[in-house]
């Protein structure tokens, strides 16, 4: 046996876990990660100038937006890396394109599929091959997974001589999914087509006919495409859509299971706690998702939010900032401990901050911003923090719009350069009162913004359009 044109470690000879030599499939992924190149690999500390605080505040934002960046992994991060390693490599341990048996196991599969018979579940004695990634949106599920593939190649060809035989193939280590529209199966198998073709730059869909296909002849298409194309692993994203599916939640689930049982190939799913409520309803399905990945979760006051705090507070790009135990408490608050949320307030506090007489980052203006500018989030976060959320009806929704409209035009008159020009000094802003007065069409307006919690429809329906600075 010897290569052609594949680099020789790929036959993965020496790899210290014996059942994985001679597996090219699987020396093609490289080592395994050890603890420390995971955190690394995790690990985003985008650079930083001191120097950067001094630039004019029309290029400060342009500056600081490298925040946006910063990563911290935690343990939910960590494992998730590890999984992955571990699940794609065990995907691949019992198929390896150059053993004969497994070969001639290929070509009778081919035949049945195109026939349109069904495969045998040959690997649904094996240890299940699948794991979640759960938790509330901006938790880093959907980042750290991409980490977790980040340094496979998309596509590798390899070839071989074996007992005179050449023996050529192509390896798509991973396909990553989103389930979208009616997250029905049909929709599920044309995004895998989809994505195969966008990494193989080739007219897979048309040539096989998958645009014709029903629901189940799409499965044997795709069960066809990871045994020629030798897939490892489907990360599938925004896995709680499922529960659109016209083919019914249960019956979608079973769909992944079988793809599991028959051709081995291991699923990652990603989703909100919605996923996990889906996967109980089906134990077939649930045990086959149980991994060493713990949910995602929003960080709770302690050391491991003090660390992630005091790493991102190293970016300042304003001339002063309170003290941090002050302001770590507030972000904590406010952002309900997600740190998606967390950097952006942070970021966005600061922005707001540039071109002002005093610039300087205070509990107060962190408040100012999550009023003004996390409009559209408050209600998640206060289910996140486990409270009942406030009453949706028109005298509460119009004292918020009232107060929030108000704070807009004060801060209107601190804008970077709102420097006095003698002769047109600004005149105090006026206050903007909803009272039981209200027309008739405008009270109407305002109670259809309010259901729908929308609050900028809300000052649509004043007739009043703010630009938060």
């Amino acid at each position: 046996m010897r290569p052609i044109d594949t680099p020789d470690e790929y036959l993965n000879l020496d790899d210290p876990v014996a059942a994985y030599r001679g597996n090219p499939l699987i020396g093609a992924l490289g080592p395994v990660r050890s603890k420390e190149q995971i955190r690394d690999l995790l690990t985003v500390k985008p650079a930083y100038d001191p120097a950067d605080r001094s630039l004019p505040a029309h290029l400060r934002p342009h500056a600081a937006f490298v925040l946006r960046e910063f990563f911290l992994p935690g343990i939910a991060h960590m494992a998730a890396v590890k999984e992955v390693d571990l699940l794609i490599r065990q995907s691949y341990k019992y198929r390896n394109p150059l053993d004969p048996k497994y070969r001639r196991q290929v070509a009778r599969d081919r035949k049945d599929l195109k026939e349109g018979r069904q495969l045998p579940q040959r690997y649904a004695f094996m240890p299940p091959l699948g794991a979640a990634a759960i938790g509330p949106p901006g938790t880093g599920k959907t980042l750290s997974l991409g980490f977790a593939v980040r340094d496979f190649s998309p596509v590798i060809e390899q070839a071989y001589i074996v007992n005179e035989e050449r023996v050529a193939f192509t390896q798509l280590p991973c396909l990553w999914l989103n389930l979208f529209q009616d997250g029905s199966l049909k929709s599920f198998g044309l995004e895998i087509f989809d994505q195969a073709e966008q990494t193989l730059s080739i007219p897979l869909a048309r040539d096989w006919g998958v645009d014709r296909a029903t629901g189940n002849r799409i499965q044997s298409l795709y069960f066809q495409l990871c045994q020629e194309y030798n897939v490892g692993l489907f990360v599938v994203d925004e896995f709680q859509l499922i529960q659109a599916a016209h083919d019914g939640t249960r019956r979608a689930l079973n769909y992944f299971v079988r793809m599991m049982n028959c051709i081995g190939v291991a699923v990652v799913v990603i989703g909100t706690p919605a996923t996990a409520g889906l996967l109980k309803e089906n134990l077939a399905a649930s045990r086959r998702f149980l991994s060493e990945i713990p949910p995602y979760t929003p960080f709770v006051a302690g050391k491991v939010w003090d660390a992630f705090f005091g790493q991102m507070a190293r970016y300042l790009y304003v001339s002063e900032m309170d003290p941090l135990a002050g302001l770590s408490a507030v972000v904590l608050e406010l952002s309900g401990g997600i740190p998606d949320l967390a950097v952006k307030l942070f970021l966005l506090s600061q922005m707001r901050l540039f071109g002002r007489k005093k610039e300087r980052l205070t509990a107060d203006v962190l408040r100012e911003t999550s009023k003004l500018l996390f409009y559209t989030v408050q209600d998640r976060l206060v289910e996140l923090k486990g409270k009942t959320p406030e009453a949706k009806d028109i005298a509460k929704v119009a004292k918020t719009m009232n107060e929030a409209f108000n704070e807009i035009a004060r801060v209107e008159t601190e804008r970077v350069g709102a420097e006095p020009v003698a002769g047109m000094e600004s005149s105090a802003p006026s206050l903007v009162t909803i009272t039981s007065g209200s027309e008739e069409t405008v009270a109407g307006k305002m109670k259809k913004a309010a259901k729908a919690s929308d609050p900028l429809s809300v000052l649509e329906a004043l007739g009043v359009v703010a630009h938060p600075s």
